[in-house]
């Protein structure tokens, strides 16, 4: 391998530490800590939602492929649960309102492209983190 093509690999530590993604013309990167702050109550009505609705998180990593059905059921209870659009406008910091009027293929593409992205911070959230914040609540 030549030194120019070795130079070509190296990424720029930007791309690195916020590895931007484009989808339907739009960069998305992974949440910043004040992005996470200002989704938090999103999650936790997601979280009442859930408890509400008799649904447990487990549920779905429990699942296989081939449970189709079942995990139909869990999409028809989950999504009316999850403010997608709110999620979405937050996260790549654009109007509510613009992206409601947005078609459907494209704020359905984006939201998944942010779950992927910050999967690591919501599992941390609605496990671990929410015990966390818990604990810290009865300290206080």
């Amino acid at each position: 391998m030549s030194e120019e093509q070795k130079i070509e690999e190296k990424k720029p530590d930007a791309e690195i530490l916020f590895p931007d993604q484009e989808v339907y013309g739009v960069k998305v990167r992974p949440w910043t800590f004040n992005q996470f702050v200002s989704i938090l109550p999103d999650l936790l009505n997601i979280r009442k939602g859930l408890k509400e609705n008799g649904i447990e998180i487990g549920e779905l990593e429990n699942l296989k492929d081939d449970d189709e059905g079942k995990i139909l059921e869990f999409l028809v209870k989950l999504l009316p649960l999850i403010p997608a659009t709110t999620i979405v406008a937050k996260t790549i910091k654009e109007e509510i309102e613009k992206v409601e009027e947005w078609e459907f293929d494209k704020t359905a593409g984006i939201f998944l492209v942010i779950l992927i992205q910050n999967a690591g911070r919501i599992k941390n959230f609605f496990g671990l983190g929410l015990r966390a914040m818990q604990a810290v609540r009865k300290a206080g």
